[in-house]
């Protein structure tokens, strides 16, 4: 009789914990997904924070010459004139206008960023008809220093390049510029 005691109280405690570890497993399952929910929620709340600016250049008129500055989004634009930074060398500046995008070939297009602040990064979506780092786009600080560029690796497929801004210091400038290339839009991350 005693073993039989002792039997059913060993099947009851087993049976306790069998009931027991999916409790256990359920409420860390939901503790888990409360944590992804909490950390995702925060991520979403800094990128709230932060600004976006997106040039489309859907509307650059198409009597636009060298030098001449127009304006998307409070921000100053124009085509100049290479330099010796850029793949096709120096003092070029040839570039054509369609409906949503612009073409460089060759030319730099110059973005100017002076008025903003706290810059993150850069994203420019292009499409290169050259050669890889054929189409480039850099990020200038105030003292006409390239802080960061990036180049191509595609030809003839779209393409985004990313340009972080390591130190989120100031820039005056982004420049991207090719010898043939299209630029379809432009995105401006600030914190």
């Amino acid at each position: 009789m005693i073993v039989k005691i002792q039997n059913t109280f060993k099947f009851k405690k087993l049976l306790k914990k069998q009931t027991l570890i999916p409790f256990i497993m359920r409420k860390l399952i939901l503790l888990s997904v409360l944590l992804i929910f909490a950390c995702s929620k925060g991520d979403s709340l800094n990128e709230e924070t932060g600004q976006t600016i997106i040039l489309t250049l859907d509307n650059v008129s198409s009597n636009t010459v060298i030098n001449n500055v127009w304006t998307e989004e409070n921000i100053n634009l124009s085509f100049v004139i290479t330099t010796a930074d850029d793949y096709c060398g120096t003092g070029n500046s040839t570039f054509g206008v369609e409906a949503t995008f612009v073409w460089l070939y060759p030319s730099r297009l110059s973005v100017d960023l002076q008025n903003l602040q706290s810059i993150q990064r850069v994203e420019v979506d292009i499409n290169d008809w050259c050669n890889t780092d054929c189409t480039e786009a850099f990020l200038i600080d105030s003292s006409g220093v390239i802080k960061n560029n990036a180049g191509n690796t595609l030809i003839q497929s779209a393409e985004t390049l990313i340009i972080e801004n390591p130190s989120e210091g100031p820039l005056s400038e982004l420049a991207i510029s090719s010898c043939e290339g299209q630029i379809h839009e432009v995105r401006i991350y600030t914190l």
